[in-house]
């Protein structure tokens, strides 16, 4: 059992690499960082706005590393107070610019199979979990 807990660990470990990698390659030619698309991608999922402190738990980061893609997200115009009169402690949306880069992400990710980024997962293999985990949707 611990081995098989071992090896699922190290595959999740593997593709969150893998991610994280997608995200600074494309992130890079914008001059933004992979920490900010995932503060784009929450704010993205959100109808009504984030905090920062709100950003922070979604995002798994500390509030000071928040607080400094905030600042680059709001230079960047991606994101701005939903209240522009409040400035402390404001909820924060996307900017039609920031709309777009979080459009583009997720047609970015959709195109790219996870199994297609490492080479030991056979297509087979993955097909059998998809099967599993979505039995609904056609492969």
């Amino acid at each position: 059992m611990l081995n098989r807990f071992a090896d699922f660990m190290a595959g999740i470990t593997e593709c969150h690499r893998y991610v994280l990698r997608i995200k600074n390659l494309e992130m890079t030619e914008l001059g933004l960082k992979g920490h900010h698309m995932m503060c784009l991608f929450c704010l993205g999922r959100s109808e009504e706005g984030l905090t920062a402190a709100q950003l922070a738990a979604m995002c798994f980061e500390d509030k000071a590393a928040i607080s400094r893609s905030i600042a680059d997200l709001e230079n960047g115009g991606y994101v701005a107070p939903a209240d522009p009169n409040v400035k402390y402690r404001s909820t924060l949306v996307l900017t039609e610019k920031g709309e777009k880069l979080v459009e583009f992400g997720e047609r970015l990710l959709a195109n790219v199979p996870i199994y297609c980024l490492t080479c030991n997962i056979s297509t087979e293999a993955v097909e059998t979990v998809i099967k599993e985990i979505f039995p609904e949707e056609e492969i």
